[in-house]
């Protein structure tokens, strides 16, 4: 992600740049690519949480947490459109 007015994050981050960074930091990836060849995740700091990703704790954990994390927004969208849809009915 980055902080954009499209994504609603405001102010940029370590893990979530500005748009301009993250384009920059692209632009170099494709010329110089990482150990891993013609893979990149196009921002440092992104390649740094892969790697802690892939090298600090099992993968079963890792997809845990990911898919609690995509019930945890299915759940949001869900109740946002119960919202609206009772808001169309008034």
């Amino acid at each position: 992600q980055q902080a954009s007015e499209m994504s609603k994050i405001k102010k940029a981050t370590l893990l979530i740049p500005t748009p301009k960074t993250y384009v920059k930091q692209v632009l170099n990836n494709l010329i110089s690519t990482n150990w891993k060849p013609y893979v990149t995740t196009g921002y440092f700091f992104h390649s740094l949480l892969e790697y802690v990703l892939d090298h600090c704790a099992p993968l079963a954990f890792w997809l845990k947490v990911n898919l609690k994390m995509q019930q945890s927004i299915a759940k949001r969208i869900q109740k946002k459109n119960e919202r609206l849809q009772k808001q169309h009915l008034s």
